[in-house]
């Protein structure tokens, strides 16, 4: 069943700080049917589950103790139309073997988490702003796709294989340099990264230096494409498997 926002009006959700969920199985939209007025705000600690396949509301604001998760395991879940601002959560969980493409400006400090599927960020501002903090868990993937998403300070933290095994981390589209690199990256388990396309930078984003902090695990690259690691390194083991 659709929900739709008539007009400019706003879906408030508050939960009163108890943690409660609300799962919104159908599509949310505006009741013009045009999309781009009606706006999803989360408040206190509140967590709302997207699991409708083509949501067309506007904007999307996630306060800092908020949680939003687009899809709920199996292959459907969207944001709405509109910017999305980030103070809290976001976690995109569609599901082994889907992907998304991630076309939405993500503003604000949140985290931006990938539990399972891909998530092919097409926009500079895909994953969030500067400061934001980016996780791939293990069985998600981040797609660079081949975007500069200019000098950064965002932090990735990453485990795992990848959404099929193409790692936690790849790029499908052209190179990325040290100037649009990934500045800091974190390993919460083994990891592996890679691509068959264009080559990705990690340690350093613009003329910053960053840091690559291993947590005792092994980094695997994998694909034919190219990785440079631009800076030291701490508690971390490398395995090439493919590329280099």
């Amino acid at each position: 069943t659709p929900i739709e926002l008539d007009g400019n009006s706003t879906l408030n959700v508050y939960d009163g700080d108890n943690s409660r969920t609300l799962t919104i199985n159908g599509t949310l939209s505006n009741g013009n049917g045009t999309g781009g007025n009606g706006a999803l705000v989360l408040n206190q600690t509140s967590t709302v589950i997207l699991a409708g396949l083509a949501n067309d509301y506007g904007n999307t604001t996630i306060g800092s103790a908020a949680t939003l998760r687009v899809g709920d395991g199996g292959a459907n879940g969207s944001l709405g139309s509109g910017i999305v601002t980030n103070n809290g959560l976001l976690i995109f969980n569609r599901g082994s073997g889907s992907s998304y493409t991630q076309d939405k400006t993500i503003n604000g400090t949140g985290t931006f988490r990938v539990q399972s599927g891909t998530v092919v960020g097409s926009g500079a501002a895909a994953f969030g702003a500067n400061g934001a903090k980016v996780e791939v868990l293990s069985g998600g993937t981040i797609n660079l796709n081949g975007v500069s998403r200019g000098a950064n300070d965002m932090t990735y933290t990453i485990a795992g294989t990848g959404n099929g095994g193409v790692g936690a981390i790849t790029n499908t589209g052209t190179d990325i340099y040290e100037q649009a690199g990934i500045l800091n990256l974190t390993l919460s388990g083994n990891a592996s990264v890679g691509g068959n396309n264009g080559r990705f930078d990690i340690g350093r984003s613009g003329t910053e230096y960053g840091a690559i902090n291993g947590g005792g695990f092994t980094l695997t690259k994998i694909g034919s494409n190219a990785i440079v690691v631009r800076t030291t390194a701490s508690n971390i083991s490398y395995v090439v498997s493919g590329g280099s």
